[in-house]
């Protein structure tokens, strides 16, 4: 299981905590965009050698001297569903850290084996106890909020068929806010131009 612990930007000064080791040694600074190294991958995971830094793709990347192995640092496929009814969006107050009393749209990581529409359905199905008829793909953004854990995020608008709506898994709370009312504390950055996108869009 990964610790818990905190880095200091070189750049800004900036203490991040990292909730999960990071992807790869890299971190991307959320306060100023800095990127730096961190100690987390050391051995091989193919055949147990000491990584080394080596230059790959024009970036410093760990990488094995016995096997050729390169960890790169991609960063991790997040999937939301927005669902809206009466001009008013479904979100849900998050549970634990990070960012924990804050508001955000029902989300989640994909599994390794799960097509991004399935992950979109599961995720939301246990965030929210709904389930819906996924409709188009909504918006895609970049998080580099939390230090260490890039992520792209992609966001499908639905509508809900079954179910019945009770908070779960990583919420504690779920309510439906105006569309151009939101919470002030929404946790996401990439949430919040999703709801200026939905907003808008009512007003053309």
């Amino acid at each position: 299981m990964a610790r818990s612990s905190s880095v200091t930007c070189p750049r800004c000064g900036a203490r991040h905590r990292l909730f999960r080791h990071p992807v790869g040694n890299s971190v991307v600074c959320p306060d100023c965009r800095a990127v730096f190294e961190v100690e987390s991958h050391r051995f091989c995971p193919l055949c147990g050698a000491a990584l080394e830094r080596r230059s790959v793709d024009d970036r410093e990347r760990p990488a094995c001297p016995r096997c050729g192995y390169v960890l790169y640092g991609n960063p991790l496929p997040g999937v939301a569903i927005v669902v809206v009814q009466d001009g008013r969006v479904l979100l849900g107050r998050r549970r634990s850290s990070p960012f924990e009393g804050q508001w955000c749209i029902p989300c989640g990581y994909m599994e390794a084996d799960e097509d991004v529409r399935d992950a979109a359905r599961r995720e939301f199905q246990e965030e929210t106890g709904l389930q819906v008829d996924l409709g188009r793909l909504y918006a895609v953004h970049s998080n580099f909020q939390v230090a260490g854990r890039p992520v792209v995020g992609i966001w499908f608008l639905a509508k809900t068929v079954g179910g019945e709506m009770r908070a779960g898994d990583d919420l504690a709370e779920l309510r439906f806010f105006p569309i151009d009312e939101p919470p002030p504390d929404l946790a996401f950055e990439g949430d919040r131009l999703v709801i200026e996108q939905l907003r808008q869009e009512t007003l053309a």
